[in-house]
């Protein structure tokens, strides 16, 4: 008898989060989430290589990042 209520007290939360996550237009701040993430990766990005070429020499800096490239992306990093 216990876990019949376990389980109607789960199924009433998970209707209640799922009528929550649609009237606080989830999908609408999920995608809009992701949107700014992506967009605030490449001066991110930009800064912390400005940041890494005063601390370590340039060519050794360019080697790493054309290895970790390259196995990111592989075939990129030779062009």
């Amino acid at each position: 008898m216990s876990s019949q209520v376990a389980m109607v007290r789960l199924f009433k939360f998970l209707l209640r989060v799922l009528r929550g996550f649609r009237h606080n237009q989830g999908l609408l701040l999920a995608g809009a989430l992701a949107f700014y993430t992506l967009l605030s990766i490449v001066p991110l990005s930009s800064l912390a290589l400005i940041v890494l070429t005063h601390l370590i020499d340039e060519q050794q800096l360019l080697e790493t990042l054309s290895t970790y490239l390259g196995m990111v992306i592989p075939g990129y990093a030779e062009t």
